[in-house]
């Protein structure tokens, strides 16, 4: 059996000793330093490892030694989007592009935080069926969604990160409008639409909104540079209206908050799971109103 250091403790959030992924099985470890307790955690397989669908035709190591990327490395990105934090080989942390933190900016999906084994290990499967389907494999180009997500959560500057998300969608549109494979022609640069699009294909009781806070958002950094919200156009209707150009900006970071966190729910429902919960009541105002009037309880 082989046993391999993950580069944080997976388990802060997940309130489990180990459980199962394929052939893998996911540990906790504790260890004690200067009288302080650490938990660690820890990959066990045996046996040659399948190469990664996500990472096809990728190669770690040098050029004069590569290696396959792994079926593991799959797993691991899959858990950095649920559990909200990077989850990582303990040997690739000096490997180019490994994140430089444990936590990037998305949410844990675990239900009050009160994940049970077969809860953690229900959500690996439901992904797992899914990026191994050939017709998934097709559309996703193998899920190069999913690895954008993690490396656009871990940007640390909040208007970039936003910005970055947009790049998301955009790719998310042409993908989900053509299963047998986004072609140029299935694009599109207008964000009104292609956000309808992407909102009413997700959830179908959505009703379009003409004056997208998101597109104003979005013009105003990538024109201005900086916020809050003050453009105007030669053509009215393209106007932001007044309670955008209002918000203040505690306020527009919750709105940031929210599209960042619905993009993270959107991703994941492309591989079969339901997230929804951790914006239920921002989505529910939005999908009733087009915006977060109401502060949530939270």
């Amino acid at each position: 059996m082989k046993r391999l250091l993950l580069n944080t403790s997976i388990f802060q959030q997940i309130k489990i000793e180990s459980f199962a992924v394929d052939s893998y099985q996911f540990v906790a470890t504790k260890k004690t330093q200067h009288g302080l307790n650490f938990k660690n955690s820890h990959v066990e397989f045996s046996g040659n490892q399948k190469n990664s669908i996500i990472f096809k035709g990728g190669v770690c190591g040098n050029r004069h030694n590569p290696i396959k990327r792994k079926f593991l490395e799959d797993i691991l990105l899959i858990g950095s989007l649920l559990d909200g934090s990077n989850w990582e080989l303990y040997s690739n942390r000096k490997r180019k592009g490994a994140p430089l933190f444990s936590n990037p900016y998305l949410d844990f999906i675990w239900n009050n935080n009160n994940a049970n084994k077969n809860m953690v290990e229900k959500y690996f499967q439901t992904a797992i069926v899914q990026i191994s389907d050939d017709s998934w494999q097709t559309q996703f180009e193998n899920g190069f969604h999913l690895l954008m997500l993690k490396n656009h959560a871990n940007i640390t500057n909040e208007e970039s990160r936003f910005l970055s998300y947009f790049v998301i969608w955009e790719w998310l549109y042409p993908h989900l409008k053509n299963p047998e494979g986004a072609k140029v022609d299935d694009e599109s640069n207008n964000f009104h639409e292609i956000f309808n699009y992407i909102m009413k294909y997700i959830w179908r009781s959505y009703q379009n909104i003409e004056n997208n806070i998101f597109r104003h958002l979005r013009n105003q950094l990538t024109h201005s540079g900086k916020l809050p919200i003050d453009r105007n156009y030669k053509n009215p209707k393209y106007n932001p209206e007044e309670w955008m150009k209002n918000l203040d900006h505690h306020n527009i970071t919750k709105y940031i908050s929210f599209f960042e966190r619905l993009t993270q729910v959107i991703v994941l429902k492309t591989i079969g799971i339901n997230a929804d919960h951790i914006i239920q009541f921002e989505l529910d105002n939005f999908l009733q109103n087009g915006d977060l009037k109401v502060s949530s309880p939270r």
